[in-house]
């Protein structure tokens, strides 16, 4: 937590949300528990068993892993995809579910498919690149260090 701290001083102390280097300061703050993760596993000389420890490795229904995988991608961009009807519905959101007039105008001469798609695939782009910055919090369950590895140092107590 100490590290994450540290990484976010300069907004502390600068424009904080206004300051211009916020995104790489937030990405590398977010990867501050991936960093906190792995000093604590070379720490414990547990390399070699990281990610059998963490449960990375190996995936016991990959099935199940690749229906979750997909699911993650799917639902965010059904999500976003439902969210001008539903709000038009609601009232709360002035859409123009007709001629779709501001699709249009984002979309210039490339057209809206063509625009959609590209919206799509930087959706998907920035969600894995979330992922990766985010990974040390699910490593460690994000209770803090050692919350995934309870079970191997449990069991190799025993």
């Amino acid at each position: 937590m100490s590290l994450a701290w540290a990484v976010a001083a300069p907004l502390w102390l600068g424009n904080g949300i206004y300051d211009t280097k916020l995104p790489v300061i937030a990405s590398f703050m977010m990867f501050t528990p991936t960093v906190a993760v792995l000093v604590i596993a070379l720490a414990e000389r547990r390399i070699r068993s990281f990610s059998s420890d963490v449960g990375l490795w190996p995936i016991n229904r990959p099935g199940k892993f690749v229906v979750a995988i997909v699911l993650s991608y799917v639902i965010p961009l059904g999500l976003i995809l439902q969210a001008p009807f539903i709000g038009t519905w609601l009232g709360v959101f002035p859409g123009d579910l007709e001629n779709y007039t501001i699709l249009h105008i984002l979309a210039g001469e490339a057209g809206p498919f063509q625009y959609l798609l590209g919206q799509a695939g930087l959706i998907a782009v920035a969600s894995l690149m979330n992922s990766v910055l985010a990974l040390g919090r699910k490593l460690d369950g994000e209770d803090g260090f050692g919350a995934g590895c309870k079970r191997t140092a449990s069991s190799s107590q025993s």
